[in-house]
């Protein structure tokens, strides 16, 4: 075999192999690559990524839930989700600091996040929500 189609050949294969690697995973309108260590759970109201440092036992985890219908604006999907996902979960110690709204595509992203507690554990809660086309 030549020397350039083996070349060729060689590329052809590292590109198939490293665009495997790195595959985007998509949920409903979301799409991500799941980072080297975490484990992944699906469930019907959406998908938990998450790791934890066996050493220090500390954790991170990571919530995509199903895109649902909804006539709300940005801000008011972002409280109810706080509400709803954020403050059943852990024990938030103050309102969210807000970023600015990102607006991109037509969608409205809003984050916000807090200090939380939970039994013995502390940490950062963040949540973002993505608002567009009744969704």
């Amino acid at each position: 075999m030549k020397p350039l189609v083996r070349f060729f050949l060689f590329i052809i294969l590292f590109t198939m192999s490293y665009t495997g690697i790195a595959q985007k995973e998509t949920f409903g309108v979301v799409s991500y690559n799941l980072p080297k260590g975490w484990q992944q759970q699906q469930s019907e109201a959406g998908i938990q990524l998450s790791v934890t440092d066996k050493k220090t036992g500390g954790y991170a985890l990571a919530m995509i839930a199903k895109p649902i219908p909804s006539t709300a604006t940005a801000n008011e999907n972002f409280d109810s989700f706080w509400e709803t996902l954020v403050k059943k979960s852990v024990n938030v110690n103050a309102a969210p600091q807000m970023a600015a709204p990102e607006e991109g595509n037509g969608w409205t992203i809003l984050s916000g996040s807090a200090n939380y507690t939970d039994v013995a554990s502390t940490g950062l809660a963040t949540l973002l929500t993505a608002t567009a086309n009744g969704q």
